[in-house]
């Protein structure tokens, strides 16, 4: 798959819904959107930018929409708690560190573009094999709803010049 793309740069939409998917009814996370990110199409350079948007029950009750990096197992690229709101629209990034095997992520802050006390998270999965973006719910109240209303996944790869 490596070679449609652009061998100096290139923005590829490698997925995008925007078909409702609901939550109810459970306290369990659980997966409602997995989208594959094939093996090698980032390269040592490449960059994915995740957005999702979610709608979820306006009460007090905790929802937790939750982007996972490596599958429905993998390690938590945001987590975030919503109470007393209808909405949430999230942009997540990750970029290999020149390496097909190190990752950088900014902060895991409610807001896409915010300063954050907390330090960068490092991943180091091997992006030469297929991995997986897992989206997935959870409800502190099983009388709730948390909905993923759209996501969208880009991939910017970039090879340096002369390579």
């Amino acid at each position: 798959m490596r070679d449609m793309y652009n061998p100096s740069a290139s923005v590829v939409l490698l997925a995008q819904s925007a078909v409702p998917v609901l939550l109810t009814g459970t306290t369990v996370e659980t997966l409602m959107a997995e989208i594959l990110i094939p093996g090698g199409v980032m390269g040592p350079h490449g960059s994915l930018e995740i957005w999702t948007i979610w709608s979820c029950t306006n009460n007090a009750n905790s929802k937790t929409p939750r982007l996972r990096w490596s599958g429905p197992a993998g390690g938590e690229m945001f987590n975030t708690v919503l109470a007393s709101v209808s909405s949430l629209n999230l942009m997540s990034s990750l970029t290999n560190r020149g390496s097909e095997s190190s990752q950088v992520q900014g902060h895991r802050a409610l807001t896409s573009f915010a300063s954050s006390s907390g330090g960068l998270f490092t991943w180091t999965v091997d992006t030469r094999v297929d991995q997986t973006i897992a989206l997935s719910g959870e409800l502190a109240n099983a009388g709730d709803s948390l909905t993923l209303e759209r996501y969208s996944i880009k991939l910017a790869r970039f090879l340096p010049p002369g390579r």
